[in-house]
């Protein structure tokens, strides 16, 4: 209650380009703090709630069963602190901001999430989880999700890895290994993927000295605590095998938080803001050209099927009320 839609929506349009508050103010008037204090007010609504669309309807909830989720570092007053974020069918479900990456901040951090589907679609379950493979993360998954939940490793982790130790001295047995690895991501049964998986580490011990250590190192730690993960995603074709979901909106908060020089003042102002990028990446427009391409304005409408008004601002203001139980966060 603190403007028209008409009157904003401009100014919040370009804060997805992470415009500074004091340019807005330059060119649309008023002062920096009006348009941080609205963007901040966006954050206090249900990020998930704003994308489950009429549960009423014949489509019911369009939330997606299968989610990518990731651990974005960031600073916060100097000190080191993460966003647990969601992803899943192009939208950001969840970014909680959290000061730490143990096991209890995770599930308190994603724990969000849970919660606001619980709220607006008691309904709905979430199938399959795609993570990094991080021991902290692929603990909390089970306590958030329950125990039937299919986990998910991302193999793009692994083969990144191992790139990342071998560009230039060891270029010619990466190319080797690496062949090999899409060679088991090639497979199209769990069983086939295993058995190219064991022929691939055979070869690797056959190959003795000529591999690193930071080749073998990788592959049987691997082999020892994810294989099992990475064939979990025959289980579950329809989850994601990479994190390719969140590592694309990853993308757009690590601009922002790089704009912002990361997080200062109140850490629930923090959090607020977090939740607000989200907001914005899921609602504000996209550039005509994949507006065009996806028959879709925005991200939340290519998810939902369904936009409630031209004006993206307003589209979104209905879409996080439509119902008491997807209200504010506090």
């Amino acid at each position: 209650m603190t403007g028209c839609v008409e009157d904003v929506e401009k100014a919040l349009f370009l804060r997805k380009f992470n415009v500074p508050y004091w340019g807005l103010a330059h060119v649309f008037g008023k002062d920096s703090c009006y348009y941080w204090r609205i963007e901040k007010r966006m954050g206090m609504t249900s990020i998930a709630g704003a994308l489950t669309g009429d549960t009423s309807s014949e489509s019911g909830c369009s939330l997606p069963e299968d989610i990518a989720c990731d651990e974005k570092h960031a600073k916060y007053m100097g000190e080191k602190a993460y966003v647990a974020v969601s992803a899943g069918g192009g939208c950001v479900l969840g970014a909680e901001l959290i000061e730490g990456a143990d096991k209890e901040s995770l599930v308190n951090g994603y724990g969000v999430l849970k919660d606001e589907i619980a709220r607006a679609a008691p309904e709905h379950k979430i199938k399959s989880v795609n993570t990094d493979g991080y021991t902290s993360t692929m603990a909390a998954m089970p306590e958030v999700w329950g125990k039937s939940v299919v986990m998910i490793t991302c193999i793009l982790h692994l083969y990144i890895a191992i790139r990342d130790g071998c560009k230039r001295k060891y270029r010619e047995q990466f190319e080797v290994i690496a062949t090999e690895l899409w060679h088991c991501y090639a497979a199209q049964t769990k069983r086939g993927f295993a058995q190219r998986w064991n022929v691939m580490m055979k070869a690797c011990w056959k190959l003795g000295d000529w591999l690193p250590e930071r080749i073998t190192g990788k592959l049987a730690r691997a082999t020892e605590n994810k294989l099992a993960s990475y064939k979990a995603w025959y289980d579950r074709p329809q989850g994601h095998r990479v994190s390719t979901e969140v590592d694309r909106v990853m993308g757009s908060l690590d601009r922002k938080l790089f704009a912002m020089r990361h997080l200062r003042g109140h850490f629930v102002n923090s959090r607020l803001l977090i939740r607000a990028w989200a907001h914005i990446h899921n609602f504000a427009p996209w550039n005509p050209h994949t507006a065009k391409a996806k028959k879709a304005k925005c991200p939340a409408e290519y998810l939902m099927q369904k936009r409630y008004s031209e004006n993206w601002l307003e589209n979104f203001r209905i879409a996080s009320s439509c119902a008491s139980n997807r209200g504010k966060i506090v």
